[in-house]
């Protein structure tokens, strides 16, 4: 379905914007994240474990949940 590659293209989207902050935080560079985009370091598979949890640990506002507590279908 057309629509899918939009919600994966989104999500890659907040994925990246996510490693972009943690990877400029770690190099001094947190204020303007847009000028930092084409130095992001290669250090980027550090970060991403977190980037990961970041966003499962978002709220999500359609649904009033976080994407973990929909998978495990319990608080946690």
């Amino acid at each position: 379905s057309p629509w899918v590659n939009g919600l994966v293209e989104g999500t890659n989207k907040l994925l990246l914007e996510v490693l972009m902050r943690l990877c400029a935080r770690a190099v001094g560079e947190d204020e303007d994240i847009a000028a930092a985009k084409p130095d992001i370091p290669y250090n980027w598979p550090d970060h991403f474990e977190s980037a990961i949890r970041i966003l499962n640990w978002q709220i999500l506002p359609a649904l009033k949940s976080r994407p973990k507590e929909l998978m495990l279908g319990m608080v946690v």
